[in-house]
């Protein structure tokens, strides 16, 4: 059933003028598929709903992320919220500097800080807490 349903979503998809599209993805009521501008949700009842889409524009704040054991430079991030927050996840998107070559391990000392994931249907990093220090 999930799979007719994804089915379903990539044709309204294809109507709706998305060039590509990923996997489908489950959502709380049906079967979500994240459209290139938009992501959409397809639900039992047949209806589409529309979520909102990232913004385009990185935030203004910059940040540098830097390993918490050696004090090398891992990041410059265009950080959405106050710089004074503790950093969680890191946007791949707004990665703006990356020094560990798309590594998750530091290049001097080899201590992983983060872990691949995907958060709002965005690929981002997950930062494991006391390993990086934001300035």
């Amino acid at each position: 059933r999930l799979i007719a349903m994804a089915a379903a979503v990539a044709a309204v998809a294809l109507m709706m003028g998305a060039t590509r599209f990923a996997r489908p993805l489950p959502c709380a009521s049906g079967v979500r598929v994240q459209l290139k501008a938009k992501s959409s949700c397809l639900h039992a009842s047949g209806a589409v709903r529309m979520l909102a889409a990232p913004r385009k524009k990185l935030p203004e704040r910059r940040v540098d992320v830097s390993c918490a054991n050696c004090g090398t430079q891992l990041y410059r991030y265009a950080k959405g919220n106050g710089a004074g927050s503790q950093l969680v996840k890191v946007y791949l998107e707004r990665i703006v500097e990356d020094h560990t070559g798309g590594a998750r391990e530091c290049p001097s000392c080899g201590t992983q800080f983060a872990r691949e994931t995907t958060i709002h249907g965005r690929p981002a990093n997950k930062i494991i807490s006391g390993k990086v220090k934001v300035r």
